[in-house]
């Protein structure tokens, strides 16, 4: 059998779209070619083989290898001459170019010419030989590593898997789209689709220079598949130019069921006469099905089974065997079929979702694009984790899953009442295994199979987002809303439940790390700059805001992340999240371990976009798909429509990789030029003019003193904190007390459809969401506030690996019989001691000094736990002379298989439990556990909440040590500590925000 030896997915461009050649993949050595395996078989045997027995060369057979050589040889000349790759002495002048490209091309013209006509002469004279009763056979190329065809002429058909001649389909007739049948469509079957349909089809696409495959799954993954064709799965809607000019003319002619390559030269590779790829393409794609215009119905070939198969017995599958998730094979997958999945593999599913009566709430396949999913990892309801844990790749299954196993008592908008059974309609089209993942799910699960939990339904999950178009927004996906109201009510990421996440098991312990709250009454709210809010705006219109990531270590990228999602609200925009990638410092390669992340790595942003009305979040990937490829983004000077580059939808992971495309974004959309030291982002109350207005003229009363007030400095509020609930006028005073200034959100800038926040040298959103944007309602102001407090929160797989690291360590200080409230409450304190590559010399201190700065609040003896980066742990020893010293190294055996560059998250989690915290200055880890801490003590109401205190101090500068002791407001968008305002009676007016308009 001839295999293919492509590399794959080498690239970023989105070989569907068009593209370059997708990188280089991995070398491997080329299969032997067809001819070149003698016949040792009688001479006088028919041969029922491609491969041909070793003879004499003709002398055309010469004629064709030279011209054939010629012809790549001047190939590679014209493409080195136009890349300018030839070494610096072999390069051709301008001048010349002039003169001899014309001649260069004319003379390969000429050879191809040639070239094609000795090889259809050849062609058609083997033909003329095959006689009946014999089997002949010719020379043929197998661009996609077909299995090797064998053709019986003795009945005169061939092969199913044998290929046809090559056809012109291209509209022009100019060869530009040659088609080649695999496999004939079924007798009968539907097609070609019409024009506008919904397509979708599987597909493998390779460059036509030297066979390398491109836009594949990624190389972190294994795909695995149990069809005999695992291209990758596609839907696009014909004459809708979101496809290149190849597919259009190309797909148009293939009826239901038919496989055919496709020979695509380069320039019918473009989309909407964008730039075509630098090279022929080749598509194998085979027609899975389509739906017309306007109809829901899509048309597809069903699988056949036996009335056997059909519907096996209902079997119990869920973990704890009591009826919870029962499955029916509808279509049993192949024999050899690969699965179950196991923990942390990716799945990709086709389902249909329905009540008990029938009636359906949601559906991939009428969208016609598989749903995606991590099973293990808490991002879809329990009925899925554990009904997919039984199937295998091509498995299609009914899922009967009882309420506690999927929405609980919650209702999931109109189409899904409370305490509901669901049925989904399941088909398992394969999973990529994470590599070095999943044996601490395995376990878990193993676990819970021993002994069920009681609080099975508590797990707060991530809530996929797989949205296409704006009307499928309200669609509700297969995702566990939960977590617990003091009545039982179910809520999305409210709770904490490590279950499910290889513990604790101690309510205790897992309730102490929730810092958060479950406010049901803020999911409705919607800015009044969102277009359903907004009566100058149609209702179905969708805005975006897209941001860079910042460039700094994690706890700065994830300020700006805050930042860029509290603004998307704010306007009424849909958040696109960059592409996943290497992110400063959590880059770790140890191992097999991921080291390249998006944003839904870390938060549950599925699920809060699904709970939240006023909160749409997509991937880069869709919304390049959806805007960019489909030509709906214009140069926001110009009013040309840009497309991204090479029409590309994914990017490398590393900062190179992704570049392009934030100067596409900076192109296509409004990038303003914010200075956060300069001003505050103002969000007007509505977006009437007089909103507008108001701001300005409040602006000017308080600058030119004639609001009444002096001129506002920092010192006039140091320890005299303004009500959350005053007058825009009294905040505004307090928020520029340190700001000359407003940055009005004005009418242009709410018209503008994309909002980029770039990260340049001056232009840097380096500063927390609180100090920054200011809104004139009050109301408002403090439901972003505990938007970000409630629900950006570190997902329960980090969660619960701190909890059982905070668990050991109080055990662990219980141990300590030095000191009473260690040994009898398990209380410990906390330092944070960043050292590394720290960019403030300031801070790096001798550890005598430190001990110094620092004994004066901790207690002697008891248990002190230590975040830090040094790894030479020696350099703590005047600590541990003092107390019972830990490190997070000490506590490792319960985190065994936790993904090593979350360690500076679960420090800061295991820091933020402490008695007594010490940070250093200007450091945004230090930082956040005071965010952390601040909730906590505003939550329960702990000393300090009244004006934003705490037990927290900082080793240095001396005026630094005790900003954590008293309140002080923010200066400027200083980010190197966190500040009271951000989590200071933020609860107040919670009734309020029912009143607002939505």
């Amino acid at each position: 059998m001839l295999k293919n030896t492509g590399g794959a997915n080498g690239g970023g461009s989105n070989g569907r779209h068009r593209g370059d050649d997708g990188g280089a993949g991995k070398d491997k050595k080329p299969p032997r070619a067809p001819n070149s395996q003698p016949n040792n078989g009688p001479a006088d045997a028919p041969s029922t083989s491609l491969q041909q027995p070793c003879r004499p060369r003709r002398k055309s057979d010469i004629l064709l290898r030279i011209i054939g050589s010629i012809i790549a040889v001047l190939s590679i000349l014209q493409i080195a001459w136009h890349s300018d790759h030839l070494p610096h002495s072999h390069r051709i002048t301008p001048a010349k170019k002039l003169d001899l490209l014309p001649r260069l091309q004319h003379r390969k013209s000429a050879l191809q010419h040639r070239l094609d006509g000795f090889i259809k002469a050849k062609t058609d004279a083997a033909r003329k030989t095959f006689k009946v009763g014999q089997a002949g056979a010719v020379d043929r190329g197998v661009p996609f590593g077909d299995e090797e065809a064998t053709i019986h002429l003795d009945n005169g058909q061939r092969r199913a898997n044998d290929d046809s001649e090559p056809v012109d389909v291209s509209k022009a007739h100019d060869g530009g789209v040659m088609k080649t049948i695999v496999k004939p469509a079924p007798e009968g079957a539907p097609g070609p689709p019409p024009p506008y349909a919904e397509i979708r089809v599987r597909y493998i696409g390779k460059t036509a220079t030297d066979g390398r495959e491109f836009d594949r799954p990624d190389d972190a993954y294994k795909w695995r598949d149990a069809a005999p064709f695992d291209g990758e799965v596609h839907a696009f809607a014909r004459g809708q130019g979101q496809v290149m000019k190849g597919w259009e003319e190309g797909i148009a002619t293939m009826k239901l069921g038919e496989r055919a390559r496709f020979a695509i030269r380069r320039e019918y590779t473009s989309i909407l006469g964008g730039e075509p790829a630098k090279t022929d393409m080749v598509f194998d794609v085979e027609m899975l099905g389509f739906r017309e215009r306007g109809k829901q119905k899509w048309i597809t070939i069903e699988k056949e089974t036996s009335e056997k198969n059909a519907n096996s017995k209902p079997e119990d599958v869920s973990f704890a065997r009591d009826g919870g998730v029962v499955k029916t094979i509808l279509t049993p997958a192949a024999p050899n079929a690969p699965g179950p999945p196991p923990a942390g593999s990716k799945i990709s599913a086709h389902y249909t979702g329905t009540l008990a009566n029938g009636n359906k709430f949601d559906s991939s396949r009428d969208r016609g694009t598989p749903f995606s999913f991590t099973l293990g990892k808490g991002q879809v309801i329990r009925g899925w984790e554990e009904g997919f844990a039984s199937m295998r790749t091509g498995e299609r299954a009914r899922l009967v899953i009882r309420s506690e196993y999927g929405y609980g008592s919650r209702a999931m908008g109109e189409k899904i009442p409370a305490n509901s059974t669901l049925v989904f309609d399941v088909e398992l089209l394969g999973f990529w295994e994470a590599k070095g993942e999943g044996k601490q799910k395995a376990e878990a699960k193993k676990k819970s199979e021993k002994k069920p939990s009681d609080n099975r339904g508590d797990s707060a999950k991530k809530m996929p987002h797989n949205n296409v178009t704006h009307e499928n927004y309200d669609n509700i996906h297969p995702a566990e809303l939960q977590g617990k109201l003091s009545d039982g009510e179910p809520h999305p990421v409210a709770h904490l439940n490590c279950a499910d996440h290889g513990g604790p098991n101690n309510r205790q312990v897992i309730d102490e790390m929730v810092f958060w709250s479950d406010i049901p009454s803020d999911a409705p709210y919607l800015s009044p700059m969102h277009p359903l809010n907004d009566p100058h705006t149609p209702d179905d219109t969708e805005r975006f805001l897209t941001f860079e990531p910042d460039h700094g270590g994690w706890n700065n990228i994830r300020m700006a992340m805050e930042t860029a999602l509290v603004m998307s609200h704010a306007m009424g925009r849909t958040l696109v999240l960059p592409p996943e990638q290497k992110m400063y410092l959590i880059d770790k390669t140890k191992g097999e371990q991921q080291s390249a992340f998006s944003f839904n790595d870390f938060f549950h942003l599925d699920a809060i976009s699904i709970e939240h009305k006023g909160f749409h979040v997509i991937t880069m990937e869709e919304f390049l798909t959806r805007e960019g490829v489909a030509g709906k983004l214009k140069d926001f000077r110009s009013g040309e429509v840009k497309y991204p580059p090479l029409n590309a939808t994914k990017y490398g992971s590393r900062r190179r990789d992704y570049q392009p495309l934030w100067k596409y974004l900076r192109t296509v959309g409004n990038a303003p030029e914010w200075d956060s030291w300069e001003c505050a982002l103002a969000i007007p109350s509505s977006t009437e003019p007089e909103a507008i207005t108001e701001l300005n003229t409040t602006l000017k009363a308080i600058m030119d003193g004639s609001y009444g007030k002096p001129k506002p400095t920092l010192e006039e509020f140091n320890g005299n904190p303004t009500p959350v609930n005053a007058s825009m006028a009294e905040r505004m005073r307090e928020m520029l007390a340190d700001r000359p200034g407003l940055c009005i959100y004005d009418k242009p800038l709410q018209q503008s459809k994309l909002i980029h926040l770039k990260v340049e040298r001056n232009v840097r959103f380096l500063t927390h969401f609180y100090a920054f944007i200011f809104f004139a309602d009050w109301r408002q102001d403090l439901w972003s506030k505990r938007f970000v407090r409630d629900h950006l929160r570190y997902v329960d797989d980090i969660m619960c690996a701190a909890a059982r690291v905070v668990e050991a360590v109080r055990k662990h200080a219980r141990r300590n019989t030095q000191h009473n409230a260690s040994h009898h409450s398990g209380i410990y304190d906390a330092l944070h001691v960043r050292r590394g590559d720290f960019q403030f010399p300031p801070t790096q201190l001798p550890a005598d000094k430190l001990y110094d700065l620092s004994k004066g609040e901790l207690y002697e003896k008891a248990t002190l736990y230590i975040a830090t980066d040094e790894r030479d742990k020696t350099f703590f020893d005047v600590f541990k002379k003092h107390y019972d010293v830990v490190f997070l190294d000490d506590f490792l055996s319960v985190i065994p298989d936790l993904n090593t560059n979350y360690y500076g998250m679960i420090d800061q989690l295991v820091a933020y439990k402490s008695r007594v915290f010490y940070g250093t200055w200007w450091s945004t880890l230090s930082g956040y556990v005071n965010r952390m801490r601040g909730y906590f003590i505003q939550k329960h109401k702990l000393n300090g909440h009244k004006d934003g205190t705490m037990r927290s101090f900082y080793f240095t500068p001396e005026e630094r040590v005790l900003q954590m002791r008293s309140y002080i407001p923010v200066r400027k968008p200083i980010y190197c500590r966190e500040w009271p305002v951000s989590w200071r009676d933020i609860d107040q007016g919670i009734d309020e925000i029912a009143t607002v308009k939505r």
